[in-house]
């Protein structure tokens, strides 16, 4: 007995395109390149006149109050609680038994301190780059006493 063989066919050089499993394949692909895109929503109020120094870190912030301290003002999330005076405190600010304490600074960031410990029990402080870091002292002080355990200092991304 003998077996038919038949020639294998061969085959046109070209063949048609599927559009839309490309299609497919490139949504997929934005998709995940967008997911995986490393973006922070997190904005913080800024004073034109203020330069916040440079920063190493990768880590985003989490929503805290932010203390914005400049030449002429502290703003709590941008509301004005105090004049300055070339940055510092004016004498009637500060409290008479404690000369560390800015008064009306510990009395608007004492109605959001957290009542206990938690992750959330920090601040972000704002300040000029060219302010010397030792007159922020008394802002550090009221801050811990207002019942704030972390201070975080806002900076800016330095690549």
């Amino acid at each position: 007995m003998r077996r038919s063989r038949k020639p294998a066919r061969r085959e046109s050089g070209t063949f048609p395109l599927n559009i839309t499993s490309m299609c497919d394949m490139f949504t997929l692909l934005l998709v995940f390149l967008l997911q995986t895109y490393a973006t922070s929503d997190f904005n913080v109020e800024m004073d034109p006149t203020t330069k916040l120094p440079m920063s190493s870190s990768m880590k985003e912030p989490k929503r805290v109050p932010q203390v914005l301290v400049s030449k002429d003002a502290i703003k709590i999330d941008g509301v004005v609680v105090a004049k300055l005076t070339d940055g510092r405190p004016q004498a009637s600010d500060l409290d008479p038994h404690n000369p560390a304490l800015v008064k009306p600074l510990f009395e608007a960031l004492k109605g959001k301190a957290p009542t206990e410990p938690s992750v959330n029990d920090a601040v972000i402080l704002s300040a000029d780059s060219r302010q010397n870091m030792a007159s922020l002292a008394p802002y550090l002080t009221t801050i811990s006493a207002a019942g704030f355990a972390k201070v975080k200092l806002a900076t800016v991304l330095g690549r």
